[in-house]
């Protein structure tokens, strides 16, 4: 092989290398931070506020389990008294700060699909506290961190 391209491939190879080291670097500034919504979740109680009614659901009507990842969410729903299937959906899910935002993807409920839910949420300790509109229903909900 002719010395100057061995030298340009050497050139080639250290420009590569420093690149895919830039490119790692930088990438790590760019991951997702840790949320405290991150993980598997229970709901504890859910209060749907209308106009002129309050409708309060609890464990003893359905279990619901949603788990949240980096940019991710799925939510699956059954009846306690006999544990049918109620509904599932996933999709999208966008933190940021104390704003969670839902945009579901695919939904065993066609209707629910493309829709886009937005909540104030806070955790503590191990319970996640959110509150947003489904409509022109408000929803409360309190969720339990599954261990």
């Amino acid at each position: 092989m002719n010395y100057k391209y061995h030298l340009i491939i050497k050139d080639m190879k250290k420009l590569l290398l420093t690149s895919l080291l830039l490119a790692l670097f930088f990438a790590g500034f760019c991951q997702p931070k840790k949320s405290k919504l991150y993980g598997t979740w229970i709901l504890e109680s859910s209060v749907f506020t209308t106009e002129d009614s309050v409708y309060r659901e609890g464990e003893s009507y359905k279990k619901e389990m949603k788990i949240v990842s980096p940019g991710h969410f799925i939510f699956i729903i059954n009846k306690t008294s006999d544990n049918s299937f109620i509904m599932a959906s996933g999709g999208r899910a966008i933190i940021d700060g104390d704003n969670y935002t839902e945009i579901i993807d695919y939904s065993s409920r066609p209707d629910a699909l493309n829709q886009t839910y937005r909540f104030k949420a806070k955790v503590v300790g191990d319970k996640w506290y959110h509150t947003g509109l489904i409509g022109n229903w408000k929803l409360e909900e309190v969720w339990r961190r599954k261990k």
